[in-house]
């Protein structure tokens, strides 16, 4: 169950790669997407080169935990 929200969660951020709300920037240039921190408890860690995205991890932590 959790599998399939985190890929439908995924599927959100290629959708609209540009969206601000509920993501922020880490110094080290990785971008946290806390949109679903609320329901699911998750903040979805990626990186961006142009078209191509790097999902690297989960967190339970909300944003980037600065």
């Amino acid at each position: 169950m959790v599998r399939e929200e985190v890929a439908l969660l995924e599927e959100q951020i290629l959708a609209d790669p540009d969206r601000e709300y509920q993501r922020e920037y880490g110094p080290d240039g990785v971008i946290y997407d806390f949109s679903e921190y609320d329901r699911l408890g998750i903040t979805i860690a990626f990186e961006r080169d142009g078209y191509d995205f790097t999902f690297l991890r989960l967190t339970d932590r909300r944003g980037s935990g600065d």
